[in-house]
């Protein structure tokens, strides 16, 4: 099983890498040369996603840590 640090830095350069090759695709269509809209929609979506998935695993960390941190449940009454 895959360490939460190692999945969130694995996540971490997976939405550095469809960042980057959504800003390459972006710099050619500026740069005159001919583009596909649909590729550039392509390229938008997968990076969306590893945003998504990179924000969803910090939320989980961040609860878990929270849940770890407060200890376990109290029981008064």
């Amino acid at each position: 099983m895959e360490a939460p640090e190692d999945r969130l830095a694995e996540l971490t350069m997976q939405a550095e890498y469809a960042r980057r090759r959504l800003d390459l695709y972006r710099a050619r269509a500026y740069g005159m040369r001919p583009v596909s809209e649909s590729r550039m929609r392509e390229l938008e979506r997968e990076a969306d996603s590893a945003e998504q998935r990179l924000r969803a695993a910090r939320r989980a960390r961040h609860g878990h840590q929270s849940a770890h941190d407060a200890g376990p449940p109290s029981h008064d009454r």
